[in-house]
């Protein structure tokens, strides 16, 4: 993809290196909070309704 769209590959690469260390800071977070709103009560009702 990067280079059919002509795209830098040194910024390719940096970005990459990037966005890939952002996202194994965030999914942690990302896990708890799936976590929580697969187990809160209040949306039980909301995922079992249809």
């Amino acid at each position: 993809m990067v280079l059919i769209l002509r795209v830098d590959l040194s910024t390719s690469q940096l970005a990459y290196a990037v966005f890939t260390g952002i996202a194994n800071m965030l999914d942690p977070v990302c896990h708890r909070v799936g976590f929580v709103l697969l187990t809160s009560d209040a949306l039980q009702r909301l995922r079992t309704g249809f």
